[in-house]
């Protein structure tokens, strides 16, 4: 998985893009840009996402976008020390994502989301199940070469066994069959990767421990 924000995928139509025109978001400076997806959704609306690698630090991506967008600007923590800054342009939210990589640097997200009367929000999440109290921080699709595929980022104040103990006993009672044979406890004791399959569905579900509390990755494939 690539990073927690996009191991994305699941159904878009894209004629609704084909006569829209996006605007675009500038890359910050030392950075190499390459396309996530075109044709995507995220919480049930149409977006754009690019990820970037730059030589310049967290800050400095946050301070280029906060000089560029100035008062409209908007800025916010997530998970595992993501920072988002974003503004609104017309129709679209613009958003940028970014986090401090390894050895330096910074590395992220560009999206350019589609806020159109006509493409009302689906429920994030849908009826994925989910402890009481869990929220949805992401639920992006898209169409990948005949596969459609969907990511869901939740969080809770849960344990992680918690976690692994609820999703075995709901992802049973809804007809998947657990691949016994893949996934377990992972390295360091902090995350639980758990795989199952249904007719011509994967699921693949990553348990992680964070600051915050515990975050639940969920990747769904139809063929």
């Amino acid at each position: 998985m690539r990073l927690a924000f996009v191991a994305i995928v699941m159904a878009l139509a894209s004629h609704v893009n084909a006569s829209v025109t996006w605007p675009t978001i500038e890359p910050p400076p030392e950075s190499k840009v390459a396309w996530v997806g075109k044709n995507m959704k995220l919480n049930g609306l149409p977006v754009q996402i690019q990820h970037f690698s730059s030589d310049l630090s967290q800050r400095e991506v946050l301070d280029f976008y906060r000089a560029r967008w100035g008062s409209t600007s908007r800025q916010s923590e997530g998970l595992s020390n993501w920072n988002v800054i974003g503004t609104e342009f017309g129709n679209f939210s613009l958003k940028v994502q970014v986090r401090p990589a390894n050895p330096q640097g910074s590395q992220g997200f560009i999206a350019v989301i589609m806020l159109s009367a006509n493409n009302v929000p689906a429920k994030p999440g849908g009826d994925f199940p989910r402890l009481g109290g869990s929220k949805v921080l992401t639920d992006v699709e898209s169409l990948d070469e005949g596969k459609l595929a969907k990511l869901l980022i939740l969080s809770n104040r849960f344990s992680v066994a918690s976690n692994v103990s609820y999703y075995e006993t709901a992802m049973s009672k809804q007809g998947w069959a657990r691949n016994t044979n893949y996934g377990g406890p992972q390295p360091g004791g902090r995350a639980y990767e758990m795989s199952f399959h249904r007719a011509d569905r994967e699921l693949n579900i990553i348990i992680n421990k964070t600051s915050q509390g515990t975050a639940i990755t969920a990747n769904i494939v139809t063929q």
